[in-house]
């Protein structure tokens, strides 16, 4: 599998034409040895996704989601099924960020979306992380429990179409990043834990993506030993040059 490298830009940037400027600024090289998601905000993927077909470089760019609705259709007032999303242009979906469970979303609900957009072929990106850092082991059972819940009655066939996201919440956005090592052995362990779900080599079937303030300086280091496939990036996203020196880590 290539490695894989997801924009998040959040809740930015305020307007589209600020969005589309952004999104010129990831002109690929013709050969990229990667998958590039950018997931913008919903609005503006129908209007990037224009502006896609019409640039050579960025033709290559996927698109995805920052969220998930529930079910794929019915009384869900603000939420975006898959199909919508779909019809709009993303292939992609984040389900379970931090940021979400912060606001109230349970492990039932994440569930409830991981089963719909996996149903709806959408590759999924499951975020899972511990909230503090520790040096005992505690956010291990933190990740697993999480993973557990996430994919409680998803079908082995379907786990084909998921990423796991580690992104430790002590390190999103405060320039104070997990070590390499530490993502690297978090990595090592989701990729254990899915081994029982898959049946084989999980390495092989699942990619493990690290976030949590990478940038084009320090992503390098996580690439170490094979073991994590790319990086969610958050705000090194919203620069071009900076998203795309961290692509060139990732390729080089």
């Amino acid at each position: 599998m290539n490695p894989l490298l997801i924009a998040n830009w959040k809740m930015n940037p305020a307007t589209l034409a600020k969005a589309e400027a952004l999104f010129r600024s990831y002109a690929l090289p013709t050969k990229t040895g990667a998958t590039v998601v950018v997931c913008p905000p919903a609005p503006f993927l129908l209007p990037l996704g224009k502006l896609h077909k019409k640039q050579p470089k960025l033709k290559k760019i996927a698109f995805g989601a920052q969220d998930v609705g529930p079910a794929n259709g019915g009384a869900f007032t603000g939420e975006l099924s898959p199909s919508i999303l779909k019809d709009a242009g993303a292939n992609y979906v984040i389900v379970g960020h931090s940021e979400r469970r912060a606001a109230g979303e349970t492990n039932q609900r994440i569930n409830d979306k991981v089963k719909t957009a996996l149903a709806a072929n959408m590759h999924v990106l499951l975020c899972v992380g511990e909230a503090e850092r520790a040096h005992d082991g505690a956010e291990l059972a933190v990740i697993k429990d999480q993973i557990d819940a996430a994919l409680d009655g998803v079908p082995k066939t379907q786990l084909g179409r998921l990423t796991i996201c580690y992104e430790p919440v002590w390190a999103i956005g405060t320039g104070n990043p997990a070590s390499a090592g530490e993502a690297i052995e978090v990595g090592l362990f989701i990729l254990r834990t899915m081994a029982s779900r898959i049946g084989k080599h999980p390495r092989t079937a699942v990619r493990v993506l690290y976030g949590g303030s990478v940038t084009s300086e320090n992503a390098h280091e996580y690439l170490e030993h094979d073991v994590l496939s790319g990086f969610l990036v958050g705000g090194a996203s919203l620069n071009g040059k900076s998203f795309l020196g961290i692509l060139n880590a990732l390729t080089s």
